[in-house]
């Protein structure tokens, strides 16, 4: 038998073992697949349960929550902007809440680069929840005698009322 003769037979032998192998391998996946599907409701069933008590957590908060009333969104903003730079949207950040000593109230305040900060008094921001739609200026020079014309707080009070839509 020559050279090329035992290289043939060697280059055949690791060919089928490669072959072998890969069929081997293919079998393994498939099976372990098929094992899969056959338990995959199981293994739902199981995350079910064990996860049941933070479902149930979770819906409890998304409940309570639902048809949230303007004193309501006031009490969530109150409570989820607290620190001084947090952003809004673009270039506004909460700066934080100005007591208005006249009313006993707070209002949102925020920044907008290179201005002075602006806010939106207690009392708009519950109507404008409560009226549940685009607030434009018409509609507050209409309700509070007021004119933001264009103003900045209109486009801040909308980005609020519309970003947390999902509370009503």
């Amino acid at each position: 038998m020559g050279f090329w003769d035992t290289f043939l037979k060697v280059w055949q032998v690791r060919t089928s073992v490669k072959i072998q192998e890969s069929l081997e391998n293919s079998f393994r996946v498939a099976t372990e697949n098929s094992k899969f599907q056959a338990n995959f409701p199981d293994i739902i069933q199981e995350l079910d349960k064990k996860n049941k008590f933070w479902d149930d957590k979770i819906n409890h908060h998304r409940n309570k929550n639902k048809n949230m009333n303007g004193l309501d969104f006031y009490a969530f903003l109150r409570t989820n902007f607290n620190q001084n730079g947090q952003p809004l949207y673009g270039n506004f950040t909460f700066c934080d809440w100005l007591y208005k000593q006249q009313n006993n109230t707070f209002s949102f305040r925020f920044n907008i680069i290179n201005n002075n900060p602006k806010s939106i008094p207690q009392n708009i921001i519950i109507a404008a929840w409560d009226a549940n739609h685009v607030i434009d200026d018409d509609w507050i020079e209409n309700n509070f005698g007021i004119r933001f014309s264009n103003d900045c707080r209109l486009h801040v009070l909308n980005f609020l009322l519309n970003n947390y839509n999902h509370l009503r």
